[in-house]
């Protein structure tokens, strides 16, 4: 019978144990999803800076080319006008 108390006791000091060590993982994981919870929230923050930094690049590459396209845009106007004026002068003429 004192071997049956001692291996009791025995499976009680390693239950005892394994709470314990259950205890510090359960802790452990809380920390460790807390810890991914902020690196998800950086990583969305950042993901957000990325789009509106593509969005200005996006936009500043526009300006870049249609202040340096000004002429370009100056000559197309004038073709515009031309034809235009073309137009006009066709539909005077089938108007006669």
């Amino acid at each position: 019978m004192s071997e049956l108390v001692k291996t009791l006791e025995h499976l009680q000091q390693k239950m005892q144990k394994l709470m314990v060590l259950h205890n510090k993982l359960q802790k452990e994981h809380m920390e460790l999803l807390a810890e991914l919870n902020e690196a998800k929230e950086v990583s969305e923050t950042r993901r957000t800076t990325i789009l509106e930094l593509e969005d200005q690049l996006k936009a500043a590459r526009l300006a870049s080319s249609l202040s340096g396209g000004s002429e370009k845009a100056l000559d197309i106007q004038q073709k515009i006008n031309e034809f235009a004026k073309e137009i006009d002068r066709c539909i005077e003429l089938l108007t006669k």
